[in-house]
């Protein structure tokens, strides 16, 4: 995070930034984001293994909630995914991984 304080929580399956789930048990990825920012949301990025796979952008409000669910989630892989938010003014804020295990 920069200077900004924005309130960020980012969880994959009910498992919160830094958690580890087996990927054999996971039938699919579910994401939920709660942002909340000082300034307006310029953008936030949802990423997987390095690539953003679901972008929001331009947002009027300080303010996101979001579910979404990953529909190239393969169980038979090893994954990661997390969060990079970026307000109007430029501040930042951006997740621990949770990470996807192959048992």
């Amino acid at each position: 995070m920069t200077g900004a304080p924005i309130a960020l929580y980012f969880a994959v399956n009910d498992s919160v930034m830094g958690g580890e789930i087996s990927s054999g048990a996971a039938e699919k990825a579910e994401i939920i984001l709660a942002v909340r920012a000082m300034d307006k949301i310029r953008k936030i990025e949802v990423i997987k293994n390095g690539s953003v796979i679901q972008l929001f952008q331009d947002l009027e409000s300080p303010e996101f909630d979001t579910a979404l669910e990953d529909r190239q989630y393969d169980r038979t892989q090893n994954s990661y995914y997390c969060v990079r938010i970026t307000q109007e003014d430029g501040e930042m804020a951006w997740s621990s991984p949770v990470f996807f295990v192959r048992d």
